[in-house]
């Protein structure tokens, strides 16, 4: 499909004329929707959603790569929440918080986003902080600095896949409580449970977590301050007609 139908294919997305998965129903307490879409189709959604400070940022990277990402992550923001809300996209107002932490200016609900390589991930909750991060292994292959990031209760493993899936956890709570990459990370000890992954700190402070992979060389991770009683992921196609290619409840509690 050419980029222009592209573009019109999902504008009347938007408006409601394809479906959305149930991604557009409301989103209730205890309930987390991760988002995750190729760059390249998350890009055609339109420009003009953008606001001016993200489209200042947009026009100042030096890379069309960098622009593209930058682009479909904030195009998808504005798209996925505007459907949650009941709201158009480009009347959305967005700020930072203390700490640096992109939120709504309404406060309606708490979201954060993540992109590397080929794809863009948003992950939504109303009731409480979420971080999302998502990482494509890079070819080829650096030396992995474990010690930078291993908390020292936890094992000695030094394989790629081991690595990426460690740092995409633990970004994801570093997103999530908004210290970024100023957290510590080896003070982060990962726990796997039943349902999901337990993290804490050296303070006790707890988080949950979980990890999949979109693709063989591609994690990703969300992480939130507070149990969840329900947790979906949508995957969008990667070619042809923008599609939901998948759309999974991953965690549901018991009735």
């Amino acid at each position: 499909m050419r980029p222009d139908a592209e573009r019109v294919a999902w504008h009347a997305q938007d408006a409601g004329a394809m479906p959305l998965e149930g991604l557009g129903a409301p989103l209730h307490d205890g309930e987390v929707r991760i988002v995750c879409a190729p760059v390249a189709s998350a890009a055609t959604l339109p420009s003009a959603w953008l606001d001016a400070g993200e489209q200042q940022r947009w026009h100042a990277y030096r890379f069309a790569a960098d622009r593209q990402r930058h682009h479909a992550a904030h195009a998808l923001k504005r798209w996925v929440i505007g459907a949650v809300l009941g709201a158009s996209p480009q009347r959305l107002a967005f700020a930072a918080d203390a700490r640096g932490k992109p939120r709504l200016v309404d406060a309606a609900l708490h979201f954060n986003l993540s992109h590397s390589g080929a794809w863009v991930s948003l992950a939504l909750r109303r009731d409480a902080e979420v971080g999302v991060d998502v990482e494509q292994a890079r070819e080829p292959a650096i030396p992995l600095p474990w010690p930078a990031i291993r908390h020292p209760e936890e094992p000695d493993l030094t394989d790629s896949a081991s690595f990426l899936k460690a740092w995409t956890l633990k970004e994801a709570v570093s997103k999530c409580c908004g210290q970024g990459l100023a957290l510590d990370f080896s003070r982060l000890r990962l726990e796997q449970t039943q349902r999901s992954i337990d993290c804490y700190d050296d303070a006790r402070r707890h988080w949950h977590a979980w990890h999949a992979r979109l693709d063989a060389s591609t994690h990703l991770a969300l992480a939130s301050d507070a149990a969840w009683r329900r947790l979906r992921w949508w995957r969008l196609s990667p070619a042809g007609e923008p599609r939901w290619a998948e759309c999974q409840t991953v965690w549901a509690a018991p009735r």
